[in-house]
């Protein structure tokens, strides 16, 4: 009995999964039946040849107004070239047309025409030969050294400086600093003028200015500087300058004699050779190194030993000064 149930179950079974197996067939077909069914209705619907055919001529009408719009541009750029070149064409004209009339006149106002108008004769006129006097050549009187020296040498009288000044290895490298230009001003100056208060001087900076510009042509910069040992400080709020103590013009022992004068253009340059001379001894002035064979008169014959100095002066600066 049991065997039997079982085959009966088996069978069961096996039509079970066969009904299964239809109903699964069945579904597949109807998918795809329905599948071609809606490929069928949406070919019908979309039209892809009107698709295409639409997208072509959107594409010719952007095409065609691109191109529209960049042959309007090239004709107007033309068109600009065109005038611009018309423009200076006829500025070349005007201009021809105002030389040619220029000169038209000139010659009508020499008569340039007359030859052409009139009917007499023309003479010649024939000039006699003019004498020509050839004057003699000029020749430039060259300056002698002494010339030179009485004519510029008392430029340098108002440049001497001490012995004892703080600024006196400036001086001799050339190196013209400001307190220098400040100590060289006070020494052209005359003391006896300045004003005295109870023991020190007071020096107004305008009195100042007027002898700085006597020596040089740049613009004085006020500040304060040591005169051989005694401080003059300048004073902003007063706008003037005040020693320590009286002041006393200090005498240098400093002798210089010219060796060299040149004068080109407006340029006048002074060599001098400087050494202190003391006790008939000649002494550097900056080393204060004796010079040993020095014997009485020419100092420039020691040139080596002691010191040189080039002072340089414009013509035109002195001219202005002297006015």
């Amino acid at each position: 009995m049991a065997k039997a149930k079982s085959t009966k179950s088996e069978k069961n079974d096996v039509k079970d999964k066969t009904i299964v197996k239809e109903k699964k067939d069945n579904i597949k077909i109807l998918k795809e039946e329905l599948n071609e069914y809606i490929d069928s209705k949406l070919e019908e619907k979309i039209d892809l040849n009107k698709i295409n055919n639409d997208l072509k001529e959107y594409v010719n009408i952007l095409v065609k107004k691109d191109l529209s719009i960049e042959v309007e541009k090239a004709n107007k750029k033309l068109i600009r070239e065109k005038n611009r070149r018309l423009f200076y064409r006829d500025v070349i004209i005007i201009l021809l047309i105002v030389i040619i009339v220029f000169l038209l006149r000139l010659m009508y106002k020499s008569h340039y025409f007359d030859k052409f108008f009139t009917d007499e004769p023309q003479t010649v006129v024939v000039e006699k030969e003019k004498v020509v006097e050839i004057d003699e050549p000029i020749v430039n009187h060259i300056q002698t050294f002494e010339e030179l020296v009485d004519e510029y040498g008392d430029l340098i009288n108002n440049y001497y400086i001490s012995e004892n000044c703080k600024y006196i290895s400036d001086f001799y490298d050339g190196k013209l600093s400001n307190e220098l230009k400040m100590y060289m001003t006070l020494n052209n100056m005359k003391f006896d003028t300045l004003t005295l208060e109870d023991d020190y001087n007071t020096i107004e900076a305008d009195e100042f200015e007027k002898a700085y510009e006597k020596l040089f042509d740049d613009e004085i910069s006020k500040m304060s500087f040591d005169y051989n040992g005694n401080k003059l400080r300048y004073i902003t709020k007063l706008d003037s300058f005040m020693s320590d103590e009286v002041l006393t013009k200090t005498k240098s022992k400093i002798n210089r004699e010219i060796v060299n004068i040149e004068v080109e253009d407006d340029i006048i340059k002074i060599t001098t050779v400087e050494g202190i001379l003391k006790d008939d001894k000649l002494y550097n002035v900056v080393t204060e190194k004796l010079v040993k064979n020095y014997t009485e008169g020419d100092i420039s014959k020691y040139e080596e030993e002691l010191n040189t100095v080039t002072y340089v002066f414009n013509k035109k600066v002195l001219e202005d000064l002297e006015v």
